[in-house]
């Protein structure tokens, strides 16, 4: 038997629950899809966000230790104070500690590339300078002649394509939000029509074998005791026609 006739052949009440079950599914699938998907949307979008934020401020340390690197250059030259050496090697490990915080952070295909020529350069100028090497001052023609322009380069590009990233993600994160809220109103549609198509089949179900016995009913009341209701319904309905057409055999009796 197929489940259709054997939903017409239950009783009224099963229908009712079960329509009414369908009912409660349609909404509680929709209202968990929304909120899972908007659960999905903000999560993303956080650890996207957190994660770029990092990675720019930690470019920006990046260039303030550039900076910070360069005036102490300067100063051990002009002043010849030693502590200035001390403070430019200080910036230099931290230098080579945040570029390792950067590389733990995760960066896109071509930022990786960007990153190995800074370190690269970065490593390079430490190992030629004449003022981190301990050679002769007088071999650097000018105070201000710092090696580090292709560094300060690089890392500045580093910072356009992080910006770049940024963009496109939150790009593709309202991209994402408007085709969630797109499938989500497709969804209600969908529950909306569901709920009204399954509401009339269940009246439909109903009121059909009860118009039948009243029509039934009226039939007898003008004295057609040979009328008989026949109804497809083998739940309660059907055994209410089965006793109204015993009662119209008896009748006619």
């Amino acid at each position: 038997m197929k489940p259709w006739q054997r939903l017409k052949n239950s009783g009224y009440r099963f229908r009712v629950y079960l329509f009414a079950g369908l009912l409660v599914f349609l909404v509680v699938t929709s209202l968990a899809f929304t909120f899972g998907v908007s659960w999905y949307s903000k999560r993303l979008s956080a650890l996207i966000v957190e994660k770029d934020f990092k990675a720019r401020e930690t470019e920006r340390t990046l260039v303030d230790l550039l900076v910070s690197m360069d005036g102490n250059r300067k100063k051990y030259f002009l002043l010849e104070k030693p502590e200035y050496g001390r403070m430019f090697r200080e910036d230099s490990r931290s230098f080579r500690k945040q570029l390792t915080r950067l590389e733990m952070l995760g960066l896109s295909e071509e930022e990786v590339l960007t990153f190995q020529e800074l370190k690269e350069q970065f490593e390079d100028y430490l190992h030629k300078d004449p003022f981190i090497t301990g050679e002769d001052p007088s071999a650097i023609e000018s105070v201000s002649d710092l090696p580090l322009e292709e560094v300060r380069h690089l890392l500045a590009h580093l910072l356009e394509l992080n910006q770049e990233r940024m963009d496109l993600r939150i790009t593709q994160m309202n991209r994402l939000e408007q085709r969630a809220f797109q499938v989500v109103f497709l969804g209600a549609v969908i529950a909306l029509l569901a709920a009204g198509l399954l509401s009339f089949l269940l009246i439909r179900s109903i009121t059909r074998p009860i118009d039948l016995l009243r029509k039934g009913t009226q039939e007898i009341a003008e004295g057609r005791f040979t009328h008989r209701v026949d109804l497809a319904t083998k739940g309660e309905l059907g055994d209410l026609a089965d006793s109204f057409n015993e009662m119209a055999y008896q009748l006619k009796q």
